[in-house]
């Protein structure tokens, strides 16, 4: 899903003869039924652009699209404490960040994707476990 045709031109190219995969032009943040049920879904540092309440949407929409034990990936910021980030990397993230990222960063996504229905949250760490890679399967 993505609503901007920049990606999806990119997309179009890059999976033109891929049948596994499709794209589908429609906004993440407000509530959508697409006719489907998927095995899994990724999205790649969408949640810490939005509001909170927005963010539930989002995961609701993943939720409501997946098939019984399907999973969940997402690739975004961590949690971590501005506080203890190197000057050189804290002055640059709060240079180009939205505002919405510094809520995102303190917020426990792992306990939140529990409580709205999946389990089993796995965790990856990279780039000095500042970014990470959820994975979420919905309950069986």
């Amino acid at each position: 899903l993505d609503i901007s045709k920049h990606m999806e031109r990119q997309f179009l190219r890059r999976f033109k003869d891929d049948k596994r995969v499709e794209f589908i032009n429609r906004r993440i943040d407000r509530p959508f039924k697409v006719g489907k049920i998927y095995d899994k879904a990724f999205i790649s540092f969408v949640l810490h652009g939005f509001p909170q309440e927005v963010r539930y949407t989002v995961i609701q929409n993943a939720y409501n699209h997946l098939e019984q034990a399907g999973s969940f990936f997402i690739l975004d910021y961590a949690e971590f404490d501005m506080a203890e980030m190197p000057a050189f990397l804290r002055s640059v993230f709060q240079t180009i960040e939205c505002r919405y990222a510094f809520d995102f960063i303190k917020r426990d996504w792992k306990e939140t994707l529990k409580s709205h229905g999946f389990e089993t949250v796995k965790e990856h760490s990279y780039l000095r476990r500042y970014v990470r890679l959820l994975h979420a399967e919905k309950r069986g």
